[in-house]
């Protein structure tokens, strides 16, 4: 063996040994594929070849060289056209609004719990004032390698960038592991952190890159990436589709804060919250069929079939499908609703003729129900759940973006036996691009067009992406619901007992684990019609055996906590308002302790304002970790001065409101 061979040899053992101590699921992957090829189950594509100095990848089947040149010396030109410009392959990560004077006068007149600007606008606006986005960065703090090859360009650009977060792509496995004997990955992961997506698609690919941006979340204002091939276009939108749908973009911090308030005072009120902190069984539930519905375009091309078979189901529906369910003539026999729209649910009741086929029917909302929908229905027949808040000890909480996956997972802790999903497309109508069906209050028709391509600026709603179909082997979808479909897949996984079953009626995006029927093959005709007026009373006795509708002592503890909790938070808001900062890297380490006092060190059960709080930094971090990242600011003294104000002025906002409603529920 060669001194190159055995180099080789000694740099893929070196990997190995990095990936079996720091990434042990790629090592179990690596070592699949090992034993896939010396069983024959596995054939190699690929030779790795080294010629006059340089390694080069040939595909047997057609002679073809990976490069076909000198590999180092093209990873060293790819390295000297990295640059550190804002504007050039980079994703962005802050918000990029503008304002003008005007607009940040009167925004500011309104309360921090009412407008997402409130908290924002001030300071983007003045870091956008202070910077351009075709300035230079100082540093790079993260990189995406959108393919590997032979990872020689991955070391030449760290040279240059000394980032401290990668992300390393490559679909082809095989090809990974030829850079294993190339590359010095262990090396490169001294002075980074390194994440790997190798092989990976989907949902698995998507967790991924979730969790290398919400990682050190400050840095990421503009993320430089390399594509290796253009190959990779469909991974950029995936990671577009990704940074759209961070959390605190799709649930901003002042409506985390608005259901808190909502939710506390709903409690206040003495509503029936629901338990659902355990997964039930033997429940009038388990000996009925259920058949959920969503308004997703499914519904409306199933209607007629609901209309000749819901009567031989319990049927459960949102109320954004209610107006399908009425012109159908189908009474449901439980409504849900988590959002926290007073507008919303208002143009939903317009649509309604009346109310009155709701007469036997209960209601399951989320304790941050507003006003306008509480007051349509008798309060007899409500009962609230906890979604992302956890006032309500030992009663549980679920979470999700949409009823949708949130509903699922109430009929699988209902202990029902037999669930039919229906409506529950997340996925656009493949035909016309609807997001719902056609009556449904805000139906969006989506451009399809770019589907294939990549887009300058990505958006929640409109960005659209190709996914595993139900019925068909691919449908389009939007980043909004590819969060959804991430849901669905967890509550499968997590809560469906080896008991239940599931399936799939709509022609939208496939789920792991539940099989896709046809409406029109579901065998109805061995089903009972159902009692609806004795289905009425067992599940309202079911519902009160599961429910409270006053504050337990240990409740009372609970948010007696959260008061002095919040009190120390605001002590530390106020020391952190009295300090110097000379220069950005003694502002940025008291940035640090104050982003620990904010959203770390909650005690168990006491996450609500920690998360308002991590939302509201995700919101303006990037604008303000840009603005001091701009190569040749000046004043940065002045800077950080004007800023930490503004920001110690809507910090201690927050808390104010969140204390007072506390204070509020406490006292009555």
């Amino acid at each position: 063996m060669s001194s190159i061979e055995q180099q080789a040899v000694q740099t893929y053992q070196n990997n190995m040994n990095f990936l079996l101590h720091f990434h042990p699921e790629l090592h179990k992957k690596m070592q699949t594929l090992d034993a896939a090829i010396e069983t024959g189950q596995f054939l190699e594509k690929y030779d790795l070849e080294h010629i006059n100095y340089y390694f080069d990848v040939k595909e047997k089947s057609t002679q073809n060289y990976l490069y076909g040149e000198n590999s180092l010396a093209l990873a060293q030109y790819v390295a000297k056209q990295v640059n550190f410009r804002k504007d050039e392959q980079v994703f962005e990560t802050l918000y990029n609004f503008e304002f003008n004077d005007s607009a940040i006068e009167l925004i500011n007149q309104k309360r921090i719990q009412d407008s997402f600007y409130k908290g924002t606008a001030e300071i983007i606006h003045y870091t956008n004032n202070n910077t351009s986005k075709h300035d230079l960065m100082k540093e790079i703090s993260k990189y995406i390698f959108l393919g590997v090859g032979l990872g020689l360009h991955l070391t030449e650009i760290d040279k240059k960038v000394n980032a401290a977060f990668y992300f390393i792509v490559e679909d082809d496995i095989e090809l990974f592991k030829l850079s294993l004997f190339v590359t010095d990955y262990a090396r490169l992961a001294i002075n980074s952190t390194l994440y790997f997506a190798i092989a990976e698609s989907g949902s698995a690919f998507s967790s991924n890159i979730n969790s290398f941006i919400s990682t050190a979340f400050v840095r990421n204002n503009y993320i430089k990436f390399f594509p290796f091939s253009n190959a990779y276009e469909s991974k950029i939108k995936e990671i577009q589709s990704s940074i759209v749908a961070q959390p605190f973009r799709t649930y901003t911090y002042e409506r985390f804060l608005s259901k808190t308030l909502i939710s506390l005072n709903n409690m206040k009120e003495n509503y029936n919250f629901l338990n659902i902190s355990t997964p039930q069984n033997n429940t009038i539930f388990s000996k009925k069929p259920l058949l959920f519905l969503t308004p997703g375009p499914s519904l409306s091309k199933n209607i007629q079939w609901v209309k000749e078979n819901h009567d031989k189901f319990i049927v459960v529906t949102v109320f954004a499908a209610l107006k399908v369910l009425e012109k159908g003539s189908i009474a449901p026999d439980m409504v849900m609703h988590i959002d926290e729209y007073g507008w919303a649910v208002e143009k939903m009741r317009n649509q309604l003729s009346s109310l009155d086929f709701l007469k036997n029917a209960h209601f399951i909302f989320a304790a941050s129900a507003p006003e306008e929908l509480l007051s349509l229905f008798d309060k007899q027949s409500i009962y609230l759940i906890q979604d992302l808040t956890n006032y309500k000890q030992g009663f549980g909480a679920l979470q999700g973006h949409s009823i949708g996956e949130i509903g699922y997972a109430l009929t699988l802790l209902f202990g029902t036996h037999e669930i039919y999903l229906l409506g529950l497309d997340l996925a656009l109508d493949p035909e016309t691009g609807n997001t719902h069906s056609a009556d449904h209050y805000a139906p969006v028709d989506t451009d399809m067009s770019n589907i294939d391509t990549a887009e300058e600026v990505a958006s929640l709603r409109k960005t659209t992406l190709k996914i595993r179909g139900n019925f068909q082997e691919v449908v389009p979808t939007t980043a909004l619901f590819y969060m959804s479909i991430h849901f669905v897949n967890v509550y499968t996984k997590t809560l469906k007992q080896p008991y239940q079953n599931v399936y799939h009626l709509s022609n939208g995006a496939f789920f792991n684990n539940i099989p896709a029927l046809k409406a029109e093959k579901v065998n109805t005709s061995t089903l009972e019609k159902i009692d609806k007026t004795a289905l009425f009373s067992s599940i309202q006795n079911y519902l009160d055996s599961h429910a409270s509708n006053h504050l337990t002592q240990r409740d009372l503890e609970a948010i007696e906590a959260r008061i002095k909790d919040a009190l120390c938070i605001k002590d530390a808001i106020i020391s952190h308002s009295k300090r110097n900062f000379p220069n950005y890297d003694i502002y940025k380490t008291a940035f640090s302790s104050l982003l620990e006092e904010l959203i770390g060190r909650r005690t168990e059960g006491q996450v609500e304002l920690a998360q308002i709080f991590k939302f509201y930094v995700e919101s303006i971090a990037g604008n303000m970790t840009d603005l001091f990242n701009t190569k040749g600011l000046s004043n940065a003294k002045r800077h950080i001065k004007k800023l930490d104000k503004m920001l110690v002025v809507r910090l201690l906002e927050i808390i104010d409101v969140y204390l007072n409603i506390l204070k509020e529920v406490k006292n009555r």
